[in-house]
């Protein structure tokens, strides 16, 4: 009989935590129970990263993501390596934390930050993702104006993440136009995973 988790109404990150622990410590099949669809997303992303089989099934706005870590894995995500796309491999993640470089003028910083984004374009090794924190976030939703530059990245390969905690707290998670929405545990996963963290 499969274990079953209950995660419905936890904050990020604790369903993901919490379903590693589960997965981690069991030796049969695990079901973790969420209400959230970003919290299913989160699990998904789990379960791929951990090279698990995942499958998902809805019902009455609950969703159960069912883990088998000794089923069929999942390939890691991989960049084909064509044209346009950046060079292999890719271990750096890029941290913004803010929607703008540097303090002092608001207008300078947010040129900054998209010539920065831009320049990133241009530039044939590029970072395995970027992660978007705090005001940050404010770059990946509707409007920005570094929406076309991210779209390109993401098109070439790279990963963008945006806090769901901070697009939570802005009022602006319906807004995301641009990449993925993560959380906390993913995040610090991913710095630790990175063979160098740049933060911007």
């Amino acid at each position: 009989m499969a274990e079953v988790v209950d995660c419905r109404g936890l904050p990020c990150p604790e369903p993901v935590v919490k379903a590693k622990r589960a997965v981690e410590a069991s030796s049969d099949v695990v079901e973790v129970l969420v209400d959230d669809v970003v919290a299913r997303e989160n699990l998904v992303k789990l379960g791929r990263g951990m090279n698990w089989k995942v499958d998902v099934t809805e019902a009455d706005g609950c969703f159960k993501v069912v883990f088998d870590k000794d089923g069929v894995s999942l390939p890691h995500a991989t960049v084909p390596n064509e044209p346009g796309l950046c060079t292999l491999p890719m271990s750096t993640t890029v941290f913004i934390n803010a929607d703008s470089i540097g303090k002092g003028s608001d207008e300078l910083g947010g040129a900054l930050m998209k010539s920065f984004l831009y320049s990133l374009t241009q530039i044939d090794a590029c970072p395995e993702r970027i992660i978007f924190m705090n005001s940050g976030v404010r770059l990946v939703i509707e409007g920005s104006p570094v929406l076309e530059v991210l779209s390109e990245l993401k098109a070439r390969g790279v990963e963008i993440w945006a806090c769901g905690t901070c697009l939570e707290y802005f009022g602006i998670k319906d807004r995301v136009a641009v990449g993925e929405i993560s959380n906390m545990y993913s995040i610090v996963q991913a710095f630790m995973d990175s063979a160098k963290v740049i933060t911007v």
